[in-house]
């Protein structure tokens, strides 16, 4: 049976964009200091090892699934970042300290300005990099103004007015 030539363009797209959003089975990070190793799952569990703790397996609601997963040297703060989702904060039990959305993390210019859409994700990204100092999660917003969110406090120290308000 032949099948239509204008199919063939169209599942050839179809097939990119589903890879770009297959869903892994996890993701890992680590601190700065390379002594605490965090895992992730799909599923939503949590896995923190190192820092002379015991380990821990806790259940946890993801931003995302596109994660970059980052660790303080003490692993008493976890941040899991979703550039088209979000930032979650978990503490060194798993409990979820502080989350933003992407709406809190820009202002209305700026989003309106978000880029790298595809079918899974027509809203496009709200970061353009995300990378951790061990203190701060610095990202870099398409405008090219670079904020930052300090994970123990939750304070943004140069974020848009609304997220200080948010506080």
């Amino acid at each position: 049976m032949k099948r239509p030539l204008f199919l063939i363009p169209a599942l050839a797209l179809f097939s990119i964009a589903a890879a770009k959003c297959m869903i892994p089975e996890s993701w890992e990070g680590s601190s700065p200091n390379g002594r605490v190793k965090v895992r992730v799952t799909r599923d939503g569990v949590l896995q923190i090892r190192g820092a002379g703790k015991a380990v821990l397996d806790a259940k946890v609601n993801l931003p995302g699934h596109h994660i970059d997963v980052f660790a303080t040297d003490a692993g008493d703060r976890v941040v899991l970042a979703d550039r088209y989702g979000g930032v979650a904060v978990f503490d060194g039990r798993g409990t979820q300290v502080n989350a933003w959305k992407p709406t809190q993390l820009l202002t209305k210019q700026e989003a309106a300005r978000r880029f790298n859409s595809f079918a899974c994700h027509p809203e496009g990204v709200w970061a353009k990099s995300v990378r951790f100092d061990g203190v701060n999660l610095l990202y870099s917003v398409p405008s090219g103004r670079t904020a930052q969110i300090n994970v123990r406090s939750g304070a943004a120290n140069t974020a848009p007015p609304a997220l200080n308000a948010a506080r």
